[in-house]
């Protein structure tokens, strides 16, 4: 269900090194084949709106449970996606995410995005 995105998000934002776990491993994959809805190993355009509802809801409650400010918009959702997307961050670039791709984004959102806030934009420098 949809909370398995939320324990992840909290356990990797609460315990260090989570992300690095065998069990992180494992639950990322299936979180990412919940995503995968036609089951093809990548999420396109719509899924991607799914995805990022699902993301939305989950990190929203969990900043406020943990009573942190929620820096995760569209927007910055959006950038993230595309940013681990590109070549020079190990993606592909085409447009689609993943597994590899969504790894580096979860860690991303739940390693760098309260320390600097600033390096998204840094991230996607053109």
């Amino acid at each position: 269900g949809g909370s398995s995105l939320y324990s992840y998000l909290k356990r990797a934002k609460t315990e260090l090194g989570f992300h690095f776990s065998k069990e992180a491993t494992a639950m990322r994959e299936d979180i990412f084949n919940e995503m995968d809805v036609d089951k093809n190993g990548q999420i396109d355009k719509e899924e991607l709106e799914v995805m990022w509802q699902r993301f939305d809801e989950a990190y929203s409650k969990l900043m406020c449970e943990l009573k942190m400010e929620n820096h995760l918009d569209r927007k910055t959702f959006m950038d993230i996606v595309n940013t681990f997307d590109s070549v020079e961050y190990g993606g592909n670039n085409d447009g689609l995410i993943n597994s590899k791709e969504f790894s580096a984004m979860l860690l991303h959102i739940t390693n760098e995005l309260d320390l600097k806030l600033d390096n998204v934009n840094s991230l996607s420098k053109e």
